[in-house]
């Protein structure tokens, strides 16, 4: 027994040797390793609240998840509020280094700080844009931008500075600043956006000022807020400034597009009703132009003009259209023209007149003209009706012309009889089997049969009563007056005879226009002509 006890005690003690000489090679390894540094955080020029970004925390900035930063594409992403509530003055937002920052708005967000300091900070090139809606209020300088270019792209902002000193503006350059000297340059580029920006305290400097190396605006222009006349404002001396060249502090930078209706622009401000009426509304997300209800004007500027390429006109349902003294669409983009219900157009001179591209699409349209019906002006003027019906009348020339290319799709030529594309001297126009160009031109969807019947049903609509005699020239709806009303129940009648109907003594009443045989749209020019002192009588034995 006490053999064995010595024996365990040798095992143990020759254990314990191996270990602790194991410990001790370990020991002496790592004490001749170098010694491992700690991996730093990459530091970015960029401060929020004095809170410097870095690579540690650029995902959650603040902690609160509204404002993160990506260094690859140096895009700080705002996506809610922020309030700066540092115990001493500093800057909520500040660019002191990146050149080419973006400060993407996600979210509708507001920043707001109490100091004196600027609220925003930009001292590198930066760019201001998203779909979310940026609310910036305080600071000495609401948004502050030295020596360097702010541009805000695609972005509505809101900028409100309540403070009372001097210097104080809602969107100012350092050049305004009596303290720099010389003038550091800063510019100031605003495209295709929406900007408030007002000084509610300080009237010595415009709400935005001290940008003297260029203010520019691109698809946007500065006006007096609900001004009851569309005051436009200028630029001087890197200041918007009124016509007298006095300083404006309430100042609003509103969003135009390429796009009038009888001469009125539209605005952010008026899309939704462009001319007060209900009749013309615009949609920028889809570019859409619709039309509600008719439209009469004896205005020479025309009806539509468009400069948007990729526009579409529609009709919410039935409409007419009536420009004596215009035309109906100039334009210089591309259009797709489509309705809901039937759109019948008297027009001026030329209906539709394009120097770009015209596609009919899924449309029941008439139009009238004096001379072009539907024309072309340009080689990039192209003309596509697909699935449509088309009627295309001209006084003085031929109906669809003047087009580089016209192509029928689901659709054929019904008048003339035979009808074909005919080409000269490089323009396209729709004319008859000889190649002769002809005035009166009916197009009609493929799948759709003209049937005796129908044909019959038309020309009933059409013809004046013989033994019915005339009381009153004009009263096409028998109401014992002439007005507007008439002319657009005439047109109404011919557009949609199955669903308007008029009696033998309106069809008598409206058929002044005896050159022509039965109920023309002629008859209701004739109306509106009269109703605007361009013709004495409606007689047509006076």
């Amino acid at each position: 027994m006490k053999e064995s006890g010595t024996t365990n005690i040798k095992v143990l003690t020759k254990r314990c040797k191996c270990i602790l000489t194991a410990i001790f090679m370990l020991a002496v390894i790592f004490g001749f390793m170098p010694p491992q540094k700690a991996v730093a955080a990459e530091e970015y020029p960029l401060y929020l609240c004095g809170t410097k970004v870095t690579s540690e925390n650029a995902a959650d900035i603040m902690g609160d998840g509204n404002l993160s930063y990506d260094n690859e594409t140096k895009t700080l992403t705002v996506r809610g509020d922020l309030e700066c509530k540092t115990k001493m003055p500093t800057v909520l937002l500040s660019n002191d280094g990146i050149e080419d920052l973006t400060i993407y708005v996600e979210k509708d967000s507001t920043l707001t700080q109490p100091f004196v300091n600027p609220v925003i900070s930009i001292m590198k090139n930066t760019i201001i844009t998203g779909p979310g809606v940026l609310n910036v209020e305080g600071g000495i300088r609401t948004i502050s931008v030295n020596s360097c270019r702010l541009t805000v792209k695609n972005a509505t902002l809101n900028a409100l500075n309540t403070n009372t000193d001097h210097n104080a503006a809602a969107i100012g350059g350092t050049d305004s600043d009596t303290t720099a000297d010389p003038p550091t340059e800063c510019s100031l580029e605003i495209i295709d956006s929406h900007i408030t920006a007002k000084n509610e305290k300080n009237k010595q400097l415009s709400a935005v000022s001290g940008f003297k190396k260029d203010i520019l605006f691109v698809g946007c222009e500065p006006v007096v807020p609900d001004a009851r006349e569309r005051t436009v404002l200028k630029t001087a001396k890197g200041s918007i400034v009124d016509a007298g060249k006095n300083n404006v502090q309430d100042i609003l930078i509103e969003r135009y597009y390429d796009l009038q209706i009888v001469e009125q622009r539209v605005y952010d401000s008026n899309k939704d009703d462009i001319l007060g009426d209900g009749v013309f509304s615009y949609d920028e997300k889809t570019k859409t132009l619709t039309i509600k209800g008719n439209y009469q004007t004896d205005s020479s500027f025309s009806v539509i003009q468009n400069d948007i390429n990729g526009l579409t006109i529609t009709t919410a349902a039935d409409s007419i259209i009536s420009c004596i003294n215009a035309w109906f669409i100039y334009n210089h983009g591309d259009i797709t023209l489509t309705t809901n219900g039937k759109l019948s157009v008297l027009a001026g001179e030329v209906g539709i007149g394009s120097w770009g591209e015209v596609n009919i699409k899924d449309a029941d349209l008439v139009i009238d003209a004096q001379s072009g019906a539907i024309e072309g002006f340009s080689r990039k003027a192209v003309l596509d009706m697909i699935n449509s019906d088309v009627n295309a009348n001209s006084k003085n020339q031929e109906a669809v012309t003047g087009f580089s290319r016209i192509d029928l799709k689901d659709c054929k030529i019904v008048t003339p009889e035979d009808g074909v594309i005919v080409y000269f001297e490089r323009t396209a126009a729709i004319g008859d089997p000889h190649g002769d160009f002809v005035s009166d031109v009916v197009i009609k969807r493929s799948q759709v049969e003209t049937t005796t019947t129908a044909t019959t049903t038309t020309a009933a609509t059409t013809t004046t009563a013989k033994d019915v005699t005339a009381q009153l020239w004009g009263d096409a709806n028998v109401d014992g007056n002439v007005e507007l009303a008439d002319a657009i129940f005439i047109m109404q009648v011919l557009s949609n005879p199955n669903r308007y109907t008029i009696t033998e003594l309106g069809r008598a009443n409206a058929d002044v226009d005896k050159s022509t045989v039965g109920l023309t749209a002629n008859d209701a020019l004739f109306i509106q002509e009269y109703l605007l002192h361009l013709r004495p009588s409606l007689d047509p034995n006076a």
